[in-house]
């Protein structure tokens, strides 16, 4: 069939019905859209003072894996570890990587098992809605919320 036997419906707010018409219709119109938007990102853009000449537009050489990986661990360790004080994750801590060390670490700062906050509430009645990373994506729904994630017996030895 040729495109000139349907009629030409250019208004693209028209409610389309089921038929073969109205489909042929709608997918015309939606080229045509297209064509309209294609037409205005590749249009020639004025130059503007504030433009970077082409040579700085070039994408940089891409990392080595070790040098972005280490960069990731630079971005991400900004947290302090709540018992050593070091510039990493509470539950990356090398120095006190035992449950049985980082209890006693625990004790000794005098701090909440469950939110490792300074001790002022037992650790039964922890106000805080701390959940367990290891055991959330473990789906161990529930031991997730009753302990912190340093402290978790199936990611850590005691």
């Amino acid at each position: 069939m040729h495109p000139s036997m349907f009629p030409q419906n250019d208004d693209p707010h028209s409610t389309l019905s089921g038929t073969a018409i109205d489909a042929y219709t709608y997918s015309e119109i939606t080229h045509k859209r297209i064509a309209v938007r294609t037409q205005r990102t590749t249009a020639p853009i004025e130059e503007d003072f504030h433009q970077q000449p082409p040579s700085q537009l070039q994408r940089r050489p891409a990392l080595p894996l070790e040098q972005a990986k280490n960069a990731q661990r630079k971005v991400a360790s900004v947290t302090k570890c709540k018992f050593c004080e070091g510039l990493h994750w509470t539950t990356d801590c090398t120095l006190f990587a035992t449950l049985t060390a980082r209890r006693d670490r625990v004790y000794y700062l005098r701090k909440c098992e469950r939110c490792l906050t300074p001790n002022n509430h037992l650790v039964t009645a922890c106000p805080a809605k701390i959940i367990c990373f290891y055991c959330k994506r473990a789906n161990r729904t529930a031991e997730m919320t009753k302990h912190h994630s340093a402290f978790c017996v199936y990611q850590f030895k005691m």
